[in-house]
């Protein structure tokens, strides 16, 4: 997992996307969809973090349909 992560994730990223992007790889399910709940994001001081967020989307590793 780790060696697939630096092979997809930009290369000098943050270390807060590249736990965003574990997470996100643990949890998908079969279609690639991903549910995060609020209680992780916060946990993770994640939630709100928009740019963390539009990076991984800017990289084409997520693609999020809810804006909450």
């Amino acid at each position: 997992m780790a060696h697939y992560l630096a092979a997809a994730l930009p290369r000098f990223s943050p270390p807060p996307p590249g736990l965003l992007a574990v997470q996100c790889a643990l949890r998908a399910d079969t279609s690639a969809y991903v549910r995060l709940p609020g209680v992780l994001l916060r946990g993770m001081r994640l939630r709100g973090r928009r740019r963390w967020w539009e990076e991984l989307e800017h990289a084409g590793w997520l693609r999020r349909t809810a804006y909450r």
